[in-house]
């Protein structure tokens, strides 16, 4: 009973309140992880997810609005993406998914398609009207590192260009640099 207990708790507290999905630390703690066989470990593709004009949506409709969205676009997650895939929410508006024993870019470049087509969504409230769209920023592993936070930064820096290039679309992370791969070591 204790133990059925502590595990709840446990798996409670690795869950955003919000979305259900995994929260910053557990998404973190389970792409390190998976990630921790060094050159041996397996290859992935994770994808950082910033919703478009979401603060439009709290501004005009309300917070509680916008909570629905955030749990709309979990949900959108959680059935586009394997059991074996890591979910995350990272914080705001910002999710995370790392694509287990993914190496072929095509592969990633439907799923991303796909995601996108999800995404694309009207909310009509009142008279007033919001459309929001999803900008993805993809890094593969291991060109772009093998720690969360190397694919992370590389992911981060392709969904800025996405955004700069107008939103609603994705963009593939540059290898990481030379700088940074030495860090890695």
């Amino acid at each position: 009973e204790a133990e059925n207990q502590k595990q709840e708790y446990w798996e409670k507290s690795m869950r955003d309140a919000l979305t259900g999905l995994f929260n910053r630390d557990a998404a973190v703690q389970s792409v390190n992880r998976y990630m921790q066989d060094g050159d041996k470990a397996p290859d992935g593709t994770l994808m950082v997810i910033d919703l478009d004009n979401f603060k439009e949506i709290n501004d005009t409709m309300g917070h509680v609005q916008g909570d629905l969205v955030l749990r709309e676009v979990a949900e959108i997650l959680r059935s586009s993406f394997r059991k074996t895939d890591i979910v995350g929410r990272l914080g705001g508006d910002e999710f995370i998914v790392l694509m287990r024993d993914i190496k072929s870019q095509e592969n990633v470049r439907s799923s991303a398609e796909k995601l996108l087509g999800l995404l694309r969504r009207t909310y009509k409230r009142e008279g007033r009207e919001v459309s929001i769209s999803g900008s993805i920023g993809i890094a593969m592993v291991p060109e772009c590192g093998r720690k969360f936070k190397h694919l992370y930064d590389c992911a981060d820096q392709a969904l800025y260009s996405v955004k700069y290039a107008g939103k609603g679309g994705y963009c593939f992370a540059e290898k990481a640099d030379s700088r940074q791969k030495a860090e890695q070591e």
